[in-house]
């Protein structure tokens, strides 16, 4: 089995492969704007998957067996670890309230152990199932935030900011009125003369514009 390795420098990379495809799937023009098609194909961002896959191995690394190799790793360097403080970066940014717990257990290391925060002000131990739960919702919201955000910047949007969070729609099915429907929501329609008559001389084209007309 081949495997690629991919690192954070080239997930922007990714991103352009991946709205890509989804200009190639919706048949939008090129400048059609990118949230709108991660909205329509309900698609998450690499970054967000990147994120997602550290945090919830956080978890699941501290509680892991002191005679695992990668345990083992962890814990050479475990206070001036440069992943260990991209995770904590990562999860201020996400939201992800935790708390660092220095201690040691009698025959096992458990330094820097993740405890939840709870309103009281004390920590609350969850098992990795539970973590992995907590850490999906936090950051999948802090990206629908930043999606929101984006879109209020965007003039060509405002008709589409109703919708509440990426999601596929049925309704693009490669055909010519999703098409339509997609460049008219997003204010993307080359509306140029020309291009109206070379399309509207095509007769798939004429039956689409006789059932809008009579919508």
């Amino acid at each position: 089995m081949d495997v690629t390795v991919w690192n954070e420098n080239e997930l922007e990379k990714l991103e352009v492969g991946q709205n890509r495809i989804a200009r190639m799937a919706l048949n939008a023009p090129r400048y059609a704007v990118i949230e709108g098609l991660r909205g329509d194909k309900g698609w998450s961002t690499f970054r967000e998957r990147h994120v997602k896959a550290i945090l919830k191995f956080k978890p699941r690394l501290e509680r892991m067996n002191d005679a695992r190799i990668v345990r083992k790793v962890l814990l050479w360097d475990v206070r001036n670890s440069r992943w260990g403080k991209k995770c904590v970066r990562m999860a201020v940014k996400s939201s992800v309230e935790t708390s660092l717990a220095f201690q040691r257990a009698e025959g096992r290391h458990v330094e820097s152990d993740w405890s939840k925060i709870v309103r009281n002000g004390e920590a609350l131990e969850w098992d990795v199932r539970k973590w992995k739960s907590e850490i999906d919702k936090r950051v999948k919201c802090m990206e629908l935030n930043e999606w929101r955000n984006e879109m209020e910047h965007k003039s060509s949007l405002q008709w589409y900011r109703g919708k509440e969070a990426p999601m596929y729609e049925k309704w693009y099915n490669c055909s010519l009125g999703g098409d339509i429907l997609f460049r008219a929501w997003t204010q993307c329609m080359n509306v140029s003369a020309r291009s109206y008559r070379s399309w509207y001389n095509n007769e798939t084209s004429k039956s689409y514009c006789i059932m809008l007309q009579m919508v």
